[in-house]
């Protein structure tokens, strides 16, 4: 799990990081720093004891990192990309693709040192350490667009892989990592015993694969164990893909290079923002918004049953749909929101 948040002041760029549960911080100079819990040595610091306070990461001094990315879940795992493209891990041994546990960043390219690495991702839905075997996916891009994945399967509904390969993908298992997909620019996954996958193609068009609750595979509502185009002419020309879920709940967001948004899945408390609750939802619909959308971002358990989700606008207002509780779209009266509005500041 990755909440993400970056200061750029022009001369200092830092980028924090959150995971299960601990903080880490990315300079402008590739050095990287961490703090917080330390189960299995995922902080990097050469033990396994929590750190109450920021720690340089040693190598991190003379190898320069360009991002980071650390797991959800129980069994956490940290990823440092090097601006070099290697991929560096630490923490739990299946999690992080490396032979064992490891408190210190360790270099692991199982897809081949001449193939750099563009991004990791996994199940990013808060709640997903119930259960041992319920949230264990994850995934790479490599900057040739090849997708590589690697978790738990056994027992889920849906094939997340898309390759028809029932058994978990470990260090012990037949396949360990499974390449799924070529001419990818982005994925995500979200697992939790119901498990699917999306993938961002280079073409802007959106793949998918696994469990079809929600409609997250389009209105058929028949799970597959293959990958298949989405959308059709909603889904074209995207530029960011998110999946957000949990269980049988499950909702995704794409923002298209002219501005619309889709947003589809589960919209119980109006996260689809098409005027209405009703639930599933296919990806054949517009985020009910006239305005031009420049990026979003989601609050709460979005994809979970809850949440909602926030768009920015390019004449600078911010736009919120979904689950009103807690106030969370920045109005005392809680309520609920079936089509986006302005949040007042």
């Amino acid at each position: 799990m990755r909440s993400v948040t970056v200061i750029d002041s022009g001369a200092q760029r830092l980028i924090f990081c959150i995971g299960y549960p601990s903080v880490w911080l990315l300079d402008n100079q590739g050095r990287v720093y961490s703090w917080g819990y330390n189960q299995y040595g995922q902080l990097g610091n050469g033990n396994s004891t929590n750190q109450n306070a920021p720690k340089l990461i040693p190598m991190s001094v003379t190898t320069p990192i360009k991002d980071i990315y650390i797991t959800g879940g129980v069994y956490a795992a940290s990823f440092l990309i090097g601006t070099n493209g290697i991929l560096y891990a630490a923490g739990e041994t299946n999690s992080s693709l490396l032979t064992s546990n490891s408190s210190t960043h360790q270099p692991v390219m199982p897809w081949g040192w001449n193939k750099t690495v563009k991004k990791i991702f996994s199940c990013e839905t808060p709640g997903t350490w119930e259960g041992a075997g319920t949230y264990r996916r994850y995934g790479a891009v490599l900057d040739n667009g090849e997708l590589w994945m690697w978790g738990d399967q056994g027992g889920y509904v849906g094939d997340g892989f898309g390759i028809g390969y029932g058994p978990a993908s470990f260090q012990s298992n037949t396949i360990f990592p499974i390449k799924c997909l070529d001419g990818v620019k982005d994925a995500q996954t979200v697992a939790a015993g119901y498990h699917m996958s999306l993938a961002l193609m280079n073409d802007g068009t959106v793949k998918w694969t696994g469990y079809n609750g929600q409609y997250i595979g389009g209105s058929s509502g028949i799970s597959r164990n293959t990958w298949e185009t989405l959308g059709g002419s909603f889904l074209t020309n995207v530029t960011k893909l998110r999946l957000y879920g949990y269980s049988t709940y499950q909702t995704a967001v794409a923002l298209r290079s002219d501005g619309k948004a889709v947003v589809w899945g589960f919209g119980g408390s109006g996260q689809v923002g098409n005027g209405n609750n009703l639930t599933p939802n296919a990806p054949n619909s517009f985020l009910l918004l006239d305005k031009t959308v420049v990026d979003f971002s989601v609050s709460g358990y979005f994809g979970a049953g809850s949440g909602a989700l926030y768009c920015l606008t390019s004449d600078g207002q911010v736009m919120v749909n979904g689950y009103g509780a807690h106030s969370m779209d920045g109005d005392d009266d809680q309520e609920s929101r079936f089509a986006p509005s302005p949040v007042i500041f």
